[in-house]
């Protein structure tokens, strides 16, 4: 679109004949003061925009003023109003919640919610009061004690609230243009900030707070958090370890390794790639609904693999492409005679949706060789690692780009890395908390875990195709009967890892959970797994 040149509102008003100058001062938003000049016509007009103004935060009732401003100058005024109108009620029109709420007004509903379901001594009207703003109420499957106590939690209803406002803005945002290569890249210059707000309220709220156990060892929230693979260079370099041992394996058994790009079909870009213009084939897919489609062409995949007996290991990556819309990058090793037959099956698959339409054929999924004279496979993968988590040694501006990646992953619930193939990383972090020294194979997978070796712990688990029900090393769990946070039992909780005979404690603490300031409060239900002190001997259990 066209950059459009605004006079200033001082310029408006003393353009126009008998209009008082206080006038103006009854604009709610600037998007109204955008707009002042075409409401000289008709005074309805104004009242018109208006209402439907208030209903978007400022940035995107801003943008939605300028394009107004566009289509009456370009066709009518008529065409403007209706163009804003079907807008409007598109994103916002069946929703009980304003896109314009913000944070008090999120947290003053999602107290009032809470306290109405206080009053209720049964779960059918509490689920009612929950479709009343359009939240889907706690899953059939839980009962309804915990059901009902989901529900009289403030905190659980402002965390929906929050889900389904952030979805819903930028999906408005991105098809009204605020997402894409020349504007905002991956996410809304909107949701950016309210993510950037939301990291800043939650790390807030974890320095108020401390973790202290049994033997009166107490820790800030925020540095533990710090401690765990929440922290994105942690994060980064655990992946950076296991995509390196998977290499290290396929180089072994002699495999080859090919990267693999599958992306959507074009109804579900909003923008074209170069320009960032409206893509006319756009059917409102919101990124959400194209990463379920993705996620479903590989449930086709896998079997078709597993038919014709090919096998394979390595890493997905989902990023978003400029507009918004997922993509998948894929990183495999496989031995050389199952390359062909690999890539035949991912191609039929992924063009069995709209495989006519222009560049279908060469971009729809796409694969290139990672030739090792060239350089190695975890080289060619660790700057798409890299930019979807921290930007960590890219190119300037990739820092921001990798937040913006965050904010997009966090908005949809998108699942960025997910291993394929391979021995579980939960027994890894779990080998890595342990310090003592155990025996026999334990040992072996500890020493491993500990010096970031993921080659070598798959190895010892029987390599990188053993099926998880013949795995030497698994967690081992334990039934907890305390009450969580809505009063049911914890249920089943990992205590440590076990190769069937002996078992390994790594987690052998209780702890609480309090604010600054208080002297005591009831034991927390984080990581509640054994009594005991330090690490606890090993245990056979024959």
């Amino acid at each position: 679109m066209n950059t459009i040149t605004f006079p200033s509102i001082e310029n408006v008003v003393n353009r126009i004949p008998g209009l008082p100058r206080d006038s103006l001062e009854n604009c709610e938003s600037k998007a109204e003061q955008i707009t002042w000049h075409h409401l000289i016509a008709d005074r309805s007009d104004r009242e018109f925009r208006r209402g439907h103004f208030r209903k978007f935060p400022e940035k995107l009732s801003t943008h939605l003023a300028k394009r107004y401003i566009a289509t009456s100058a370009k066709t009518s005024l008529v065409d403007a109003n209706i163009e804003l109108r079907e807008f409007s009620e598109k994103f916002s029109g069946k929703y009980p919640l304003s896109l314009s709420i913000d944070d008090q007004e999120i947290m003053f509903l999602a107290n009032a919610k809470a306290r109405r379901c206080r009053s209720y001594s049964r779960r059918e009207p509490m689920e009612s009061n929950c479709y009343k703003i359009g939240i889907k109420p706690p899953a059939a499957s839980i009962s309804d004690h915990g059901a009902m106590a989901r529900m009289r939690d403030p905190v659980w209803w402002r965390r929906r609230i929050y889900r389904q406002i952030n979805m819903r803005l930028e999906h408005a945002s991105i098809s009204a243009g605020l997402v894409h290569r020349h504007k905002g890249r991956y996410v809304s210059d909107e949701l950016k900030q309210r993510f950037r707000k939301q990291l800043d309220r939650n790390r807030r709220i974890l320095e108020a707070l401390t973790a202290e156990n049994e033997q009166g060892q107490s820790y800030n929230m925020a540095e533990l958090q710090d401690l765990s693979v929440s922290n994105p260079k942690l994060r980064r370099n655990e992946l950076m370890c296991r995509m390196s041992g998977f290499e290290t394996i396929s180089n072994e058994l002699g495999y080859v390794a090919d990267f693999i790009t599958i992306t959507c079909p074009s109804r579900m870009h909003a923008r074209l790639s170069v320009s960032g213009d409206e893509n006319p084939k756009y059917d409102g897919t919101t990124p959400k609904e194209a990463q379920k489609y993705l996620s479903k062409l590989f449930t086709r995949i896998r079997p078709a693999l597993a038919r014709k007996n090919v096998r394979y290991f390595g890493f997905r990556v989902v990023e978003p492409h400029h507009d918004g819309t997922p993509h998948w990058h894929l990183l495999l090793f496989m031995p050389s005679e199952s390359r062909n037959e690999l890539r035949k099956i991912f191609r039929k698959y992924a063009l069995m949706d709209s495989p006519d339409e222009p560049g279908a054929s060469e971009r729809r999924c796409t694969f290139e060789t990672i030739d090792p004279k060239k350089g190695t496979a975890t080289g060619y993968i660790a700057k798409y690692i890299s930019k979807n988590i921290d930007g960590y040694a890219l190119n300037p501006g990739d820092e921001e780009k990798a937040f913006r990646v965050r904010a997009w992953a966090s908005t949809w619930g998108i699942r960025q890395f997910q291993q394929l193939g391979g021995s579980p990383v939960t027994v890894w972090r779990e080998l890595r908390r342990i310090r003592d020294p155990l025996s026999g194979e334990l040992e072996d997978a500890r020493c491993a875990a500990d010096h970031g070796n993921w080659a070598g712990y798959v190895r010892i688990q029987g390599g990188p195709f053993t099926l998880r029900k013949k795995l030497r090393i698994r967690t081992q769990k334990m039934w907890n009967d305390l009450p969580g946070q809505y009063g049911e039992p914890l249920g089943n909780q990992i205590i440590g890892v076990t190769d069937g005979k002996i078992t390994a404690i790594s987690r052998n603490h209780k702890w609480k959970i309090f604010r600054r300031g208080e002297v005591d409060s009831p034991w927390s239900t984080v990581n509640n797994c054994t009594e005991g002190k330090g690490n606890l001997p090993i245990t056979n259990q024959e």
